[in-house]
C-alpha cells in the first residue's frame, strides 16, 4: 500500500508570515496532527533563504523539534543540500536525529541548487558537474562512517578526514536521493535506498522510474530495493473552479519552470476537485510511486486541511 506524508513548502510569502509569527510549533503541531489522522512521514525542505521567503527555519533542528513531540510519523529533509556541509558534520547531524526520532529519520540528500543561500552563507557554489562529484564523495563517506566500528581516515578529491567514528552507534537511515538529471540517478541507483522526486508530471516520473530500473539492472542491484517518492503541492477543493480559483489567488501555475529541474522537464503541481487530485495521484502510483508526499495549499491552513486531504483524496487512493 502507498505511503503517503506531508510537506510544508517554504517558498512563499504565506509560509513566510506563518515562521515569523508561529513558530516552530507549527510544524509540531502540524505533525502531531498528521500522526493522529494516519499519515506516514513529515518532510521539510532544507533551505536558509528562499525568493519569496527570508524567514525558513532550519530544517534538522523542525525536524528534531517534531522527531521529540512525536512517536510514530518519519521525518525527513526534502532535501539537503549536501555541498553545503562536512560530510562528517552532516554525518553527526543524522546521527543525533535518528536516535532522538528512534530510527524514523529518512535522509533526503542533494547536490544543492540555490547560488542565493550560498552567498548568504560564505560558501563556495560550483559548477553542477562539481556539486554532483561532491555529492558522490558525500553518499560514499556517510556510507563508509555508518558502518565503521573503529575511526576510519577518508580521502577524497573534495573531503578528507581523520579518525572519524559515529558514535554512539545506531541503525542508519535510509538515503533519499532528490533531484532528477541523469547523473544524479546514477548516483541514486548506486548508492541510494530511496529516490524522491519533486513536482514533475507523472509521465516525466514514469520515465525516471524506468531509467532508474534499468541502472539498478546494471550495477546487479534488484528495483524492490530502491523506493520512489514524489512531492508535491495540491490546491484541491470541491470544484475543480475552486481549486483553480484559489491556486490563482496564491499565484500558483499548475505547470511551470523549475531552475532546480533538467530543462527537459517541467515543474507540475496538482491543482483541482478532491477526486481530480486523487485520480492524478492515483496515477503516480501506477508510474511506480510508493511514497507521496503532498503540501496542501494555503500553508497557513495545512493543520486543517491535513484532516480534509486525509478524508478527501487519500481514503480514495488507498
Amino acid at each position: 500500500m502507498v505511503e503517503i506524508g506531508f510537506f510544508v513548502q517554504q517558498d512563499n510569502k504565506i509560509t513566510e508570515r506563518v515562521n515569523q509569527t508561529l513558530g516552530p510549533a507549527f510544524y509540531q503541531k502540524a505533525a502531531t496532527i498528521a500522526e493522529a489522522i494516519g499519515y506516514d512521514s513529515f518532510w521539510l525542505p532544507d533551505h536558509w533563504l528562499l525568493f519569496n521567503n527570508n524567514s525558513p527555519f532550519d530544517c534538522w533542528s523542525i525536524l528534531a523539534a517534531v522527531a521529540a513531540t512525536t512517536s510514530e510519523i518519519k521525518v525527513g529533509s526534502l532535501v539537503t543540500p549536501a555541498t553545503a556541509y562536512s560530510p562528517f558534520l552532516l554525518a553527526k547531524k543524522a546521527l543525533t536525529l535518528q536516535l532522538i526520532s528512534r530510527a524514523r529519520l529518512q535522509f533526503g540528500i542533494g547536490a544543492g541548487w540555490h547560488k542565493q543561500e550560498y552567498d548568504a552563507a560564505g560558501l563556495p557554489f560550483d559548477s553542477h558537474r562539481i556539486r554532483l562529484e561532491k555529492l558522490e564523495e558525500t553518499l560514499r563517506f556517510l556510507q563508509t562512517v555508518w558502518k565503521a566500528e573503529v575511526p576510519i581516515d577518508f580521502n577524497g578529491k573534495y573531503y578528507n578526514s581523520t579518525g572519524a567514528i559515529l558514535s554512539p552507534r545506531t541503525e542508519p537511515p535510509p538515503l533519499w536521493l532528490g533531484g532528477a538529471s541523469d547523473k544524479l540517478l546514477d548516483l541514486t541507483a548506486k548508492y541510494a535506498n530511496g529516490w524522491i522526486a519533486f513536482e514533475i508530471h507523472e509521465d516525466n516520473l514514469a520515465e525516471k522510474v524506468a531509467d532508474l530500473h534499468q541502472k539498478l539492472d546494471k550495477i546487479g542491484r534488484k528495483t524492490s530495493g530502491l523506493l520512489i517518492g514524489h512531492a508535491t503541492r495540491v490546491v484541491a477543493a470541491k470544484t475543480s473552479r475552486e481549486a483553480i480559483e484559489t491556486s490563482s489567488r496564491l499565484g500558483l501555475r499548475k505547470d511551470y519552470t523549475a531552475p532546480d529541474l533538467p530543462r527537459t522537464l517541467q515543474g507540475h503541481l496538482l491543482v483541482g476537485s478532491f477526486e481530480e487530485c486523487a485520480e492524478e495521484l492515483s496515477r503516480f502510483v501506477d508510474a511506480g510511486t510508493q511514497h507521496l508526499v503532498l503540501s496542501p495549499q494555503p500553508s497557513n491552513l495545512t493543520h486543517e486541511l491535513l484532516a480534509m486531504f486525509n478524508d478527501e483524496i487519500i481514503q480514495r487512493i488507498r
